[in-house]
């Protein structure tokens, strides 16, 4: 692949590292309690919050995958976003503030209450593993599209191995230091470079696609590019309606039962801040995951016969937003997209990490040993 990062790009990347450390070794100061480390002793902004759940919600696989599915398919994904919106009024209106009256650290200890020690545990367990897989398919994913930019010949295995390690490396630092409070200001940071990121390739591809006498982007819409799904009643194919289900359900696990969520409502003062903070992170959330999609139809019409084309070495559409950012962006803002990357993953393995540490604390240290 043409593009590789230059040595400001990789100034860049390093210095966004050593940034990130040592705002956990700052906030190593405030961290001195296991409820500091777990809720940042109840004193994040609410805006805070909210963009920390909005980062657990993305991930670097949303930053490649999501561009993808518009440019292989179409504007389906949208749908399962737009079922945020119900589900953030049931979280609102029921799951946050029984979490927050009965102040509920570990969202498993409900299951305790209502279906016995076997059932906290069972769920305890199964996040832990989720989160096992999860940090893996994150660390890896990022770690190979750092690796197309960077790899040597003949060295690229070597190379994605250290870059997983590198970046799980300074992610555990600075979590480990600074607990929640690290987790959140870092996320706060991180989801402004992934946004700045995300907003500068969208953009571009705008000002390459729709000017001109023959807008690229006129051959996205002939080809369906903004179309929703199929409304066939049909639950084999990615239609409207199964995308609908999936939203809701998936939305419903999300906000109401899963860890890396509660745990940051309990981390802000109030039972009113945190319903705002969910607000706020739903409101980031579903303009940004229609940026992802422009994003790749964008990219499908900029490729698109009549376009630049691409070469017979990208032949899979989660290939084609990497190829682009190493071919058409100069260097020192590729070093800063590629940054945007790795901030939305590092914001979703510091959150699955300090989570996990609690799930761990709570559900079995203290509970049986």
């Amino acid at each position: 692949m043409q593009g590789r990062l230059s040595a400001v790009d990789v100034g860049i990347l390093a210095a966004y590292a050593a940034i990130l450390v040592a705002m956990g070794w700052y906030y190593r100061r405030k961290c001195r309690t296991s409820e500091q480390f777990m809720v940042a002793g109840h004193g994040i902004p609410a805006w805070a919050a909210g963009l920390a759940v909005m980062s657990a919600y993305t991930s670097s696989i949303s930053y490649i995958a999501t561009p993808a599915q518009a440019y292989d398919t179409n504007w389906h994904p949208i749908i399962f976003s737009l079922c945020i919106i119900p589900v953030a009024w049931i979280a609102c209106r029921y799951a946050v503030g029984y979490y927050r009256r009965t102040q509920i650290i570990s969202v498993y200890s409900f299951l305790e209450q209502r279906l016995g020690t076997w059932g906290r545990v069972y769920a305890a367990l199964s996040f832990l593993l989720y989160m096992i897989g999860r940090v893996a398919v994150i660390l890896y994913l990022v770690g190979l599209l750092l690796s197309t930019f960077i790899a040597s010949d003949g060295g690229g295995h070597r190379t994605l191995i250290i870059l997983i390690v590198a970046i799980g490396t300074v992610t555990i630092i600075y979590t480990l230091l600074g607990g929640m409070e690290a987790v959140i200001w870092t996320d706060v940071m991180q989801s402004a470079v992934m946004i700045g990121g995300i907003i500068f390739c969208a953009a571009v591809l705008t000002r390459d696609t729709i000017t001109g006498n023959e807008p690229l982007m006129a051959r996205a819409v002939a080809d369906h590019k903004f179309s929703l799904g199929s409304l066939r009643p049909s639950l084999a194919d990615r239609t409207v309606w199964v995308m609908l289900i999936f939203g809701v359900t998936e939305n419903l696990r999300n906000l109401l039962a899963d860890q890396n969520f509660v745990q940051k409502y309990c981390s802000v003062p109030t039972e009113a801040k945190a319903r705002r903070s969910v607000w706020i992170a739903m409101g980031i959330y579903i303009p940004l995951t229609a940026i992802f999609l422009y994003i790749g139809t964008a990219l499908y019409a900029f490729y698109a016969p009549g376009g630049r084309g691409l070469p017979d070495t990208v032949t899979k559409a989660d290939q084609v937003f990497p190829y682009f950012i190493a071919t058409q962006l100069p260097v020192g803002l590729r070093g800063l997209v590629v940054a945007a990357i790795i901030a939305a993953a590092m914001s979703t393995v510091d959150s699955a990490l300090n989570c996990s540490a609690t799930v761990y604390l709570l559900d079995f240290h203290k509970r049986f040993i």
